[in-house]
């Protein structure tokens, strides 16, 4: 079984193996130029990338800052300059806090706040087009229940779309 093995120094968590070296590069596309490297393996829902090692699946981006750098000190976050989740190119990442994260991810529009009207909501299963769609279906007497399981979406927040509770900015 693949493991990391553990580095002399303390304040390194992990350096990845030569067998886990091998099998990384196996799914990286590297690019001419500044362009990103992409992750050709599985990606999880985010589009991070993700490799088995030993027992565990590890981010892509952790395993290449590793290679890169010698190892990955314990505790912080691997982020991206480039804001690519399944970029792995060493010169687009970064060592910050938790704290960095959240930082460059509202610097970047990415996080998440309640509230957030419509499809700029990451976990939004409806888009403009389908809301005025189902107003209009609603509007000729379809039962929201059916609006919602046509559209995937739970009774819900299918009332609260066409009662403009939510996605008021629709017309």
């Amino acid at each position: 079984m693949e493991a990391l093995v553990p580095t002399q120094d303390a304040a390194q968590a992990f350096l990845p193996t030569l067998s886990v070296v091998g099998r990384f590069w196996q799914y990286v596309e590297r690019t001419d130029g500044e362009g990103c490297w992409e992750w050709q393996g599985r990606r999880d829902v985010r589009g991070y990338g993700r490799l088995w090692v030993g027992r565990r699946h590890l981010l892509a981006h952790r395993i290449s800052y590793a290679i890169a750098w010698g190892g990955l000190p314990a505790g912080p976050h691997v982020l991206h300059h480039c804001d690519n989740p399944p970029c792995v190119r060493p010169d687009h990442l970064w060592l910050g806090s938790h704290a960095d994260n959240i930082r460059d991810a509202a610097r970047k529009g990415r996080l998440y706040r309640k509230g957030r009207p419509g499809v700029t909501n990451p976990l939004a299963k409806l888009d403009d087009q389908k809301v005025t769609d189902a107003r209009a279906r609603y509007s000729r007497g379809e039962f929201i229940k059916d609006l919602a399981k046509d559209y995937g979406v739970s009774r819900s927040t299918m009332a609260k779309a066409v009662h403009r509770q939510k996605w008021v900015h629709v017309p």
